[in-house]
């Protein structure tokens, strides 16, 4: 492990580079040499804290598809699908949806090493994987805390935030040089080391939920502070749910935030105004970005589906309707026809972040792959392939709508795909 880790840029989120720096192993006969401290070029570190033996822990699962970056010149593009989830007990914790991966040697060792994580964000929950001075080919590993490591870490300080037990990582391609890639799953056990939240009631008094992790609320500007109305005057002036003061002459203001106004109003320096309805990226009409692989099991014989993987790098998104009944889709397209397109039924505009299922029950979502190709001038052969399980997760909605999906077909095939459309 001394040689572990070394450096993966990673746009805004993760600075200009991210420093993984590994600490001593548990166990009295382990001890290894502190890698070089990082620059201030390279933004911050990740460490790696003492692996603990056993405890509590937390189902969780990855999937990636990482291109092999120079992380010495690589500043965001290309980049690659992935995400994560972690069930907890305060709801399931989830990340993506992109992916970075670098490889290298210092003579005496090889490393690779993949990042999950929004490249988009500056705050939130990533994942690494670290493969140090290990049999790095397609197949199974064995996280064992030496040579195979998972963490999840916090994007604002690179804190730690869980580190996984116990566990598998399945590699289907494991390409080391600049330009392949490397792609994959994991499993395994996550133990928490700090606070994940879903809500703010989750989080100790005075810490708000922001992207998955507990942080230090940021107080509002009051002109007069309070605990309860009769902290506001005599003139009518009432407290907002800010802790401010709000609609009295004393104080100088109708509102803080939007939530002292009357429905329909939104607050604008420091006053109630009719807001706007929002646009949402659903009745947008300019495509978004996304991407998608796929792994196909085995097949009826169809030339319409000629290979059994496929993707698309560098896809169009966009929401559009899908059926007769105008029901609203997510489609990824390529630019050829017979690269295939991904159609992801969302029945209607999603109304709020969360985690959704695959499948034929009330509420859940479907999702196909589709494909043609021009056999002949006059015969275009046309196949889909629908979604037998999986879950699509959307990160923010509204305005913007991004997001991932991780898919199941009957015959052993699977897809990762991500999207992001304003």
């Amino acid at each position: 492990m001394n040689a572990l880790l070394r450096s993966i840029p990673t746009r805004l989120s993760l600075a200009t580079a991210v420093v993984l720096t590994a600490v001593a192993c548990a166990g009295p006969a382990q001890t290894k040499t502190q890698p070089t401290a990082p620059t201030a070029a390279l933004g911050y570190s990740v460490t790696f804290g003492a692996r603990a033996a056993d405890g509590d822990a937390d189902a969780g699962t990855a999937q990636f598809d990482a291109p092999v970056v120079d992380s010495s010149t690589w500043a965001g593009n290309p980049a690659g699908t992935g995400s994560y989830s972690v069930t907890t007990a305060n709801g399931v914790l989830t990340g993506g949806p992109q992916s970075a991966a670098s490889s290298g040697s210092d003579g005496s060792t090889l490393w690779h090493e993949v990042v999950i994580g929004n490249f988009t964000a500056q705050s939130g929950v990533g994942l690494v994987l670290a493969i140090d001075d290990a049999t790095f080919a397609a197949g199974a590993l064995t996280i064992d805390n030496t040579h195979v490591l998972v963490s999840l870490f916090n994007v604002a300080d690179g804190s730690e935030v869980a580190q996984v037990l116990s566990g598998t990582v399945s590699l289907r391609a494991a390409g080391a040089a600049v330009g392949s890639r490397i792609t994959g799953s994991l499993s395994g056990a996550f133990q928490l080391l700090t606070a994940t939240c879903t809500a703010d009631a989750q989080c100790a008094q005075g810490e708000v939920c922001s992207n998955g992790v507990c942080a230090t609320s940021t107080a509002p500007t009051c002109a007069i502070a309070c605990r309860a109305d009769a902290d506001c005057g005599q003139d009518g002036g009432t407290c907002g749910s800010s802790g401010c003061c709000v609609g009295n002459a004393d104080a100088g203001v109708q509102c803080s935030t939007d939530q002292d106004c009357p429905q329909g109003e939104a607050c604008q320096a420091n006053t109630c105004v009719p807001s706007s309805p929002p646009s949402t990226a659903c009745n947008s009409t300019l495509p978004g970005t996304g991407s998608a692989s796929w792994t196909l099991g085995a097949l009826d014989s169809c030339s319409a589906f000629p290979a059994a993987a496929g993707g698309l790098a560098s896809a169009e998104a966009f929401i559009t309707a899908v059926d007769d009944a105008g029901d609203l889709g997510l489609v990824l397209v390529g630019s050829d026809p017979s690269q295939g397109q991904l159609v992801i039924d969302l029945k209607s505009c999603p109304a709020a972040a969360g985690t959704f299922n695959i499948g034929t029950a009330a509420g859940e979502l479907s999702a196909q792959l589709t494909t043609s190709v021009q056999a002949t001038p006059n015969l275009l052969l046309y196949a889909q392939l629908s979604a037998s399980s999986g879950t699509v997760t959307f990160t923010s909605v509204g305005g913007q709508l991004t997001g991932t999906a991780t898919l199941a077909f009957d015959g052993g095939g699977t897809a990762i795909a991500s999207f992001n459309v304003q």
